[in-house]
């Protein structure tokens, strides 16, 4: 007859996932899902109801970019302003981001001290709505970090608690220089009056009742904490956030972020960071205001002296000679002089400065407030774009070095640029001077010939000429500096920021808290909740060795499964015989059936019953499935060939003295090694003793003359043997044997063993092989996921097998076992 599991139909391996079979997987666990998700809401809960509340705010400011600005028509709105600098984009976010900016913001607010008001699990910060207020003697030494806590006794007084601890902080507040570690030895618990300075080795400060204060703070809960100055600017500092909106589309719009507890500490931050922004460039140009007019007021002292003589000198002269006026030739001659006077002045104002400008640079680091040439009328367009360069350098490393380190790789080419552009200066500086020199020379040769034609005029107009020639030049530089110092005034009059606060500080979300957010919360812990049991079953799952359903066996052998047999809880091992109406009993019923589909039509069949290790239940099956064929009126032999571990004699309470190993050595007959049984229409042959050589005993021709003369007796023979695993015995009557049942057991059986098992089939010629896959865990099966599809009859329901009502009271009493275990359960 041809066999219906032919070899030829293979089964492919699946290599789509099965959600089906994880489906059921993660349904059989779902209490550990109902459990995770459970404690991850809980843990969402209390991160949502004790965490701090964090609010997020923003300012938006208009940032000035000369590269981007450069419109027509701007130089002449430009060259109204006499202090402007070059801005760049990049270089004003760094600003915006600098520790300098975030100590000058926070140096203008009260943020060293922070109030809190005990809620029913932790202090809340209350900036803004305290009742009290602390003033501490900035120049006393303060312990840092530790909170100091107050109750408000009435409005005189109040009580003053501070625990005792080690290792506290103490700075100088002025310098902001760490101190010491400083150890508070006893509590403090003492009422003090408003007002009164409490004083001690490492603090010293006052408490005052504001008007905030309302007799619901009587009784209260309240503490305060002297921040430390360092740490606060640091945090402050990292918890900006500078943005830019939309750079590639030519925008310099910035915005100006940070998120904070209180709502008005974002506010007043924000708003006082962008006013400080924009006082920085309002000093800069100030300061170079006040520099250029201070240099114009010491040279205007010196002219006005000189003027002041030659003024009274003139007049003194015309008023004792009666000199209304000179003769033309003289008047001439005067007239050059004075033009020669003029430049020669101008010159000498230049040489000045270039003096100032070399002095300068020699003697500072910092170049930023360093005189414009333009000022003093300088039009040297190399200088003035030199020296215009060197404060931009110098400004930008300065904000650098304030929010970053000295080993900054940018701060070491901008000292390279600064040195380089100072270094250029200084030599146009001496170039410009050299040629100056050379011009004043050119100008004294002039002069002096002019002199030698005024000497040769009469004594009292040579002397008029020169008193008038000296009140003119002083004159007019006396004019020109006047003007000068106009012009710086009416310039630093209409100094006006480059940049704009173009919205003031708004909270984000209609000022509604961004953290915690409550809902997503809820949504990641719900998804948390089902991620990690899901993850915890994958991951063991991935690393399970066993095999734990078909489809391990399915994807990994084309070897057919002959059925199902689920986990016993009757404690005995001839179910099919003691217990028929069990489940298992109709699971055996089903498994007699599939192998008739194997088998000869002639009902003399020899069945081998094996597995890969011991304790797969390799007997028990061989003793239920003859003991399905006897009860179906067949005559069945059971022969327990395991030679080197016998066990059937145990479950039939029978001797082992006598048996196979017996017969095949000759010192037994058959008649007297077939023993019957309580079973009907069942006979057993033990193994026997063990002996030395069990393989050579099963390949001897008696065996195999034994298995011819059972089969004319017997319908059915059944063959306990080996597992294959350790030993071939179980192949080596292969030419005798009919069909071959491979035992494997659920979380017991190594995945590996089923893929050996083709290696196996190779090799051998091993007729109608089958499996049957032992002890399934009743959970799974009822799941479907074990069994799925083959229909053996749990679709009848409880109550209809007899031991169903087993079933329940042992489920009732087993304890309930950890998820590894229950994955893992042997």
């Amino acid at each position: 007859m041809t066999n219906n599991f032919d070899n030829n139909s293979v089964f492919e391996k699946e290599e789509n996932v099965d959600i089906k079979y994880y489906i059921f997987k993660f349904i059989s666990y779902w209490y550990y899902f109902l459990i995770c998700i459970l404690l991850s809401l809980i843990v969402a809960y209390a991160i949502n109801k004790y965490s701090s509340t964090i609010y997020r705010g923003k300012v938006t400011i208009l940032v000035k970019d000369d590269e981007r600005w450069n419109l027509g028509g701007q130089n002449f709105l430009e060259s109204l302003d006499m202090f402007k600098s070059k801005k760049n984009f990049n270089n004003e976010l760094k600003v915006l981001s600098s520790f300098s900016l975030t100590e000058r913001t926070l140096n203008k607010l009260d943020f060293l001290i922070t109030y809190n008001k005990k809620g029913k699990f932790r202090y809340k910060e209350i900036y803004g709505k305290s009742p009290f207020s602390v003033v501490i003697d900035s120049n006393h030494n303060q312990i840092i970090g530790h909170p100091f806590l107050i109750e408000i006794i009435n409005r005189d007084k109040y009580r003053l608690k501070i625990e005792k601890e080690k290792n506290l902080s103490v700075i100088n507040l002025r310098n902001k220089d760490f101190i010491e570690l400083a150890d508070i030895k006893k509590t403090v618990n003492q009422e003090l009056f408003f007002g009164q300075e409490y004083e001690t080795e490492f603090f010293s400060f006052k408490v005052f009742l504001n008007e905030l204060f309302t007799e619901q703070d009587l009784n209260e809960d309240f503490s305060f904490i002297i921040n430390n100055p360092n740490s606060l600017l640091r945090f402050y500092n990292s918890n900006t956030e500078v943005k830019a909106i939309d750079p590639r589309g030519g925008a310099t719009v910035v915005e100006v972020i940070f998120s904070h507890s209180s709502p008005l500490k974002i506010i007043n931050y924000l708003n006082t960071l962008a006013s400080e922004y924009i006082n920085i460039d309002l000093d800069d140009k100030n300061l170079r205001a006040d520099n250029t007019v201070n240099f114009i007021n010491n040279q205007l002292y010196e002219v006005r002296d000189s003027l002041y003589v030659d003024e009274n000198r003139l007049l003194n002269f015309r008023t004792e000679n009666n000199i209304m006026d000179v003769a033309m030739q003289t008047t001439i001659l005067f007239t050059q002089l004075q033009e020669y006077d003029k430049v020669r002045a101008q010159e000498d104002m230049k040489l000045k400065y270039y003096k100032y400008l070399y002095e300068y640079l020699h003697s500072h680091s910092d170049y930023n407030d360093v005189l414009a040439p333009s000022t003093m009328d300088i039009n040297d367009v190399n200088l003035n774009g030199l020296v215009a360069q060197l404060s931009d350098l110098s400004k930008e490393r300065h904000m650098l070095t304030m929010s970053s380190t000295s080993r900054n790789p940018y701060i070491t080419v901008l000292e390279g640029q600064i040195e380089n552009t100072k270094q250029a200066i200084l030599e146009n500086v001496n170039n410009i001077v050299n040629l100056t020199e050379l011009k004043m020379r050119e100008i004294e040769g002039k002069y002096q010939e002019l002199e030698t034609q005024i000497s040769r005029l009469p004594q009292r107009e040579k002397e008029y000429v020169g008193i008038i020639r000296k009140f003119s030049v002083s004159e007019e530089m006396y004019n020109f500096l006047l003007q000068k110092r106009a012009e710086s005034a009416i310039a630093k009059a209409s100094i006006l920021p480059d940049h704009k606060i173009l919205d003031k500080t708004v909270l984000e979300k209609g000022g509604q808290p961004i953290s915690p957010r409550k809902k997503l919360n809820y949504i990641i812990s719900l998804i948390l909740g089902l991620f990690i049991p899901a993850f915890i079953i994958l991951i063991i799952d991935f690393f399970n060795n066993k095999i734990t359903d078909k489809q391990d066996i399915e994807s990994r052998t084309n070897v057919p499964i002959l059925g199902v047999i689920t986990q016993s809880d009757l404690g005995i091992t001839k179910v099919v015989a003691e217990k028929p109406k069990s489940i298992i009993a109709e699971s055996f019923r089903a498994i007699r059936i599939n192998l008739q589909f194997f088998l000869k039509e002639e009902k003399k069949n020899v069945i081998a019953v094996t597995s890969t290790i011991s304790g797969e239940g390799k007997t028990f099956c061989s003793i239920n499935i003859a003991s399905t064929f006897a009860l179906a009126n067949n005559k069945v032999i059971i022969l327990g060939c395991d030679l080197r571990k016998p066990r059937i004699y145990n479950d039939f309470d029978v001797t082992n003295n006598i048996g196979i190993s017996t017969y095949l050595i000759g010192k037994s007959l058959l008649e007297d090694i077939i023993i019957k049984t309580n079973v009907p229409n069942l006979d057993i042959i033990t193994s026997g003793p063990v002996p030395p050589n069990p393989a050579e005993l099963l390949e001897t021709k008696k065996m195999s003359d034994l298995l011819q003369y059972l089969k004319t007796i017997y319908d059915y023979v059944i063959i306990d043997t080996p597992p294959v695993g350790f030993v071939a015995d179980a192949f080596v009557m292969t030419k005798d044997i009919d069909a071959y049942v491979f035992v494997m057991r659920q979380k017991m059986t190594l995945k590996k063993a089923v893929e050996n098992l083709n290696a196996i089939k190779q090799n051998i010629e091993i007729p109608n092989l089958s499996i049957l896959l032992n002890g399934v865990s009743f959970e799974f099966s009822k799941y479907g996921y074990a069994g799925y599809g083959y229909g053996y009859g749990y679709g009848y329901g409880y109550g209809y097998y007899e031991d169903d009502e087993h079933k329940n009271d042992s489920n009732k009493k087993k304890k309930k076992r950890s998820l590894i275990n229950r994955l893992y359960r042997t």
